[in-house]
């Protein structure tokens, strides 16, 4: 082959190789094209679906508190327009659309005035559906003073020599004097002060009297109460929103019993209440040993008592098993929402929540307890292990009746209630 043939071939299969270069390079630069376009729409979706998660949720939040508007504008009315857990007709809002459920927590919206629901505010804009829950309660306005107190009493607060009481998150106050010879850990509050004691944290002397709660708080509750027919001590049972063990009388979906000892002193040992217990004992005493009480109502408190009351608990826990040998979280007692029929259960022990006495009390090592004890009397210590814990959630979402403005029927968000919710 001539060198001319030769060079031609040679330049031919150049020509076909920076061809096929070129080819390769515009598939690639197809491919990229292709890839970042896609990138670009898959981009657009997400940034598309992120404005519409954004958006569904702030017609789900607009949703809550058009509801609470509603029921402020007919507060008489508005639970017979609503049917409990049953989500209302959708409500188009700029690009999307909004509804609610409200749901009772027993089914009703309109047996009671006062009950707590929950709100759940539907936000749907495109595919996005976002749903926020709230619980709404009755605005009863400002918390009473005394709920700031881990103990606070009307007539003086005694501190013996030798004795100890611990308050643990807010002091223990009184409108009258602390007749100081023991010890306090914690804070303390009085009008005035005697004795030799100390106070481990802040003592503030004088104080502006706090107040107490209206008596008649008490007729409010019973009259919500199933009246319990009084025939000794409560000893190794339970009451509960769907059981009584005491007389068996009939239940109180609320957990509320009223028992009237007529005068004479009552025990209350190894006992459980999922509930609010109240209880007069005119002239007597009520004693309260080891137990577990907590309200079935958030906005309830746990103890009422008309008379003076000793209150010890120095078991470290309340048993089931030996020597009780009793279930104490039957069928309609649920605790942390759990029941069953076995004997092989433990349980902390105390009172939790609001207890409210119209009488004396004299706490003897009680143990630990967690809430706001408020006496309309006098409050004596006795031995070194009394402790209470403030409960702040008693001021931020005080229980009915405890605040200034007790007869209001407007609604509110509860705090620290709103949270997301699945989809329905």
């Amino acid at each position: 082959m001539s060198k001319r043939s030769t060079r031609a071939v040679s330049d031919r299969r150049r020509r076909g190789s920076i061809y096929l270069l070129v080819l390769a390079v515009a598939a690639n630069v197809l491919v990229i094209g292709l890839a970042a376009t896609c990138l670009v729409r898959v981009r657009l979706r997400g940034v598309v679906g992120d404005n519409e998660a954004r958006e569904a949720r702030l017609l789900a939040q607009s949703a809550v508190e058009q509801a609470i508007s509603a029921m402020n504008n007919a507060p008489t009315t508005w639970r017979q327009s609503f049917s409990s857990g049953v989500q209302t007709t959708p409500i188009a809002f700029g690009a999307g659309q909004m509804s609610i459920i409200l749901t009772d927590d027993d089914g009703d919206l309109t047996d009671d005035a006062t009950d707590p629901l929950w709100i759940d505010g539907i936000g749907q804009v495109g595919g996005a559906v976002w749903v926020e829950r709230a619980r709404a309660r009755i605005d009863g306005g400002l918390p009473l003073e005394f709920l700031r107190t881990a103990i606070h009493c009307r007539r003086s607060l005694v501190v013996p020599i030798g004795t100890e009481l611990t308050v643990v998150g807010a002091p223990a106050s009184t409108d009258a004097e602390l007749t100081l010879n023991g010890t306090i850990t914690g804070d303390a509050e009085a009008v005035s002060t005697s004795g030799s004691g100390s106070v481990s944290g802040t003592l503030t002397v004088p104080v502006t009297e706090k107040g107490m709660p209206a008596r008649t708080l008490f007729d409010h509750y019973v009259a919500r109460a199933t009246t319990l027919t009084y025939s000794g001590d409560l000893n190794k049972i339970v009451l509960g929103p769907g059981v009584n063990e005491y007389d068996g009388s009939g239940v109180n979906t609320d957990g509320v019993y009223y028992l009237n000892t007529g005068g004479s002193n009552l025990a209350i040992s190894i006992v459980r209440v999922c509930g609010t217990l109240i209880v007069d004992v005119g002239n007597g005493t009520l004693t309260i040993g080891t137990c577990l009480m907590q309200p079935c109502r958030e906005d309830f408190p746990v103890l009422i008592v008309k008379g003076n009351i000793n209150v010890y608990m120095q078991t470290p826990q309340l048993v089931e098993g030996v020597p009780n040998s009793h279930n104490l979280n039957p069928s309609g007692a649920p605790y942390q929402g759990a029941t069953d029929g076995d004997t092989a259960d433990t349980y902390p022990f105390g009172l939790f929540g609001l207890v409210h006495i119209i009488g004396d009390v004299t706490l003897t090592n009680c143990g630990a307890s967690k809430g706001v004890v408020v006496v309309d009397g006098q409050v004596t210590i006795t031995g070194t292990a009394s402790q209470i814990t403030h409960d702040p959630g008693l001021m931020l979402n005080p229980p009915l009746g405890y605040t200034d403005d007790p007869n209001s029927t407007a609604m509110i968000i509860r705090g620290g209630s709103w949270s997301r919710q699945p989809a329905p």
